[in-house]
């Protein structure tokens, strides 16, 4: 299985977001390590002035595969950053997971569970993507979206969801 989520499409994501073709009112700052996107800040432009809005911090492995994504928000009253949730990458031969954790102020740590997402390569080039939500009161997953993605053409993609 090629591995799609490299510190190279992290990169790649920065240049499209700064691309010059944004209209939003949202501006992109990257924070590099070895030459890798350590950090994306995102502000808001209100004309004037930038104000900070959100920070993803990234993590990669040795082979430069994405291992991490953390999210945080800037608290403007504490002029600090606070951690909100992180997705963290799991690689296998021919799939990996993405599982997705809230932080929790109590244990001071990402300890709120949210439930994973799976992707595997099921034949040539289609993939079978499921996602899981974590039940707390039940403390198991339940089945969530199922999705098949497929590229039968160079630069098409297509995607078709299955419902149960």
């Amino acid at each position: 299985m090629e591995t799609i989520i490299t510190a190279t499409t992290v990169l790649a994501m920065f240049m499209n977001l700064t691309d010059g073709t944004n209209e939003s009112n949202y501006r992109y700052n990257a924070e590099f390590d070895n030459d890798r996107v350590a950090a994306i800040v995102v502000y808001t432009d209100n004309g004037d002035y930038l104000t900070k809005k959100l920070k993803n911090c990234y993590s990669y492995d040795d082979a430069g595969r994405l291992t991490q994504k953390e999210t945080l928000v800037w608290d403007g009253g504490q002029s600090r950053w606070v951690n909100r949730d992180c997705y963290a990458y799991h690689y296998y031969n021919s799939s990996y997971t993405v599982t997705l954790n809230r932080w929790d102020d109590d244990t001071n740590s990402y300890a709120t569970h949210v439930g994973y997402t799976t992707y595997e390569m099921v034949a040539g080039n289609v993939m079978a993507v499921n996602h899981y939500d974590w039940d707390s009161q039940r403390e198991c997953y339940n089945d969530g979206e199922r999705m098949l993605v497929m590229n039968p053409n160079d630069g098409v993609l297509m995607a078709q969801k299955q419902c149960h």
